[in-house]
Order: C-alpha cells, then sequence, then structure tokens
C-alpha cells in the first residue's frame, strides 16, 4: 500500500519543469521527501463533512467524524464550515470530462472496437460529443470559480479536510456506490473539483465500512502547497495506524 512518503519519493523523480508541458512549473529547490522529516501535524484544518451540496452515506460520515474528533483530541484546531460550494459542482466536471472522452475516443463510434468500450463510458462519449464549445468554455470557468471558492476557505487555515468519497465503493457493475444504501452515481462528489481546480489532495483511509470497504478523508492544499498535503497524510496515516480496525495508506496527490 502506497503511503504519503512513497508518494514524496515519486514526486521529487518527475517534479520540474519540462519545455514540452506548457502546465510544467519550475523545479521548487528542495526535495519533498527531505520535507516530511520535519514536524508533521497541522496546527489547523477546515472540516467540511459535505461540502455544502453532498448527501454523505452515514457510515462514511460516522467514520471521517471520528477521526476528526481524534485530531481534534490531538491537538489539531478543528474549523467546521458546512459549506465550501454554494451548489454541486460537479455539472461543470461533467462537461469537461465526457467532452474529454469525446476526443480521444469519439472516433471509434461506427467501428468494430465501439461495441468493446463499456456501456456506461459510450454513454459519456455520447454525451461529450452532445457539448457545445460554449458549454465547455463555461466548464473552464468554473474551474476557477471553484478554486475561489476553496481559497476563502482557505483564509481560516492551510488545510482542508472532507470525506474523500460521499458513498461506498460500488459493486462491479453497479450504476454507483451506496449512498445510504441506494446505489448513487454521486457516490465520488468530492474527488471531481479538486481535479478542476489543481490543488494539491490526497486521501487517507480511516476506516472500514461494516461490509470491510476502506473509508477514506480527503486533504487538501493551497495550490502548490503540496509539502503541506503530505505532511498532513503522514501524520493521519500515522495516527490511523495506532487503530487495528483502519487500514492505512494514501491515494496519489492531484494538482500541484
Amino acid at each position: 500500500t502506497l503511503r504519503a512518503r512513497d508518494l514524496a519519493v515519486a514526486r521529487d523523480a518527475v517534479v520540474g519543469d519540462d519545455p514540452t508541458d506548457i502546465f510544467a512549473l519550475p523545479h521548487p529547490g528542495y526535495s519533498f521527501r527531505d520535507a516530511l522529516d520535519a514536524p508533521n501535524r497541522p496546527d489547523a484544518v477546515v472540516w467540511s463533512p459535505n461540502m455544502g451540496f453532498a448527501e454523505v452515506d452515514a457510515e462514511v460520515a460516522a467514520a471521517c467524524q471520528a477521526f476528526v474528533d481524534r485530531l481534534a483530541a490531538a491537538g489539531v484546531e478543528i474549523i467546521r464550515q458546512d459549506t465550501l460550494f454554494e451548489s454541486d459542482p460537479n455539472g461543470a466536471w461533467w462537461v469537461l470530462w465526457s467532452s474529454l472522452r469525446a476526443r480521444a475516443q469519439a472516433g471509434l463510434r461506427d467501428t468494430a472496437d465501439w461495441p468493446r468500450i463499456d456501456k456506461s463510458l459510450r454513454s459519456t462519449i455520447e454525451q461529450g460529443v452532445r457539448f457545445s464549445s460554449m458549454d465547455y468554455a463555461r466548464a473552464m470557468d468554473a474551474c476557477h470559480t471553484q478554486n475561489l471558492a476553496l481559497e476563502r476557505a482557505f483564509q481560516n487555515a492551510p488545510l482542508i479536510i472532507t470525506p474523500t468519497c460521499s458513498g461506498q465503493v460500488p459493486r462491479a457493475g453497479a450504476p454507483g456506490g451506496l449512498v445510504n444504501g441506494r446505489e448513487s452515481p454521486a457516490w465520488v462528489s468530492f474527488t471531481a473539483m479538486i481535479n478542476m481546480t489543481r490543488n494539491p489532495a490526497g486521501s487517507v483511509a480511516v476506516g472500514r465500512t461494516q461490509s470491510g470497504l476502506p473509508i477514506g478523508l480527503q486533504v487538501i492544499g493551497r495550490q502548490r502547497d503540496d509539502v503541506a498535503v503530505l505532511k498532513a497524510l503522514c501524520y493521519c496515516e500515522d495516527l490511523a495506524s495506532t487503530r487495528h480496525d483502519a487500514p492505512h495508506g494514501v491515494g496519489a496527490a492531484t494538482g500541484g
């Protein structure tokens, strides 16, 4: 299982400017792995249980809240902010995602390879073909407005924590994961907009559902503050590992 320190090593291997990549950033001048040798406990975090727009599965909510309580007991200041976004921001992500899938795979329609693509992905591609250039431009605008919404929350603390997913992991072939007993495609409501804003983020497992599936807590940092996210993930991993029923491991960071 990958942990934050493993991700830091990988990040050291790929970080730095590249003239072939218009989005590449200069080397920060330090080692991400070495930066994790300093104390890791965050002084304060913004805790948003549902980001202001999503229904959260009860088991997921309970496990995340229990871990947040442990952070508070360990001396981390918890600043609760129920609303990060005034409305569900995932509509803009859907425009971008389906449009990009159409760009990559719409050429396979009416070919022998089309039936080989998963049915739900074919539907996504077809939707992407129907979106207009104006739809895409507005979705790109939403990347900036969503970043501003996060930045307002960062005025209170340098890190935001939320459940990683609003629901439980779906069964193979199911239309979505379980959210309070109902299958819903919205079970991944909390990660898409972070890909849009490009904030560094990662996930640490803080518990399990009754069926044994892992439950994650998402840690989000300010633009290009990857070190703060990695340090917080390290601390959360170490704190979670003191419980035998909590799996530990971390998801790859996004953005940065």
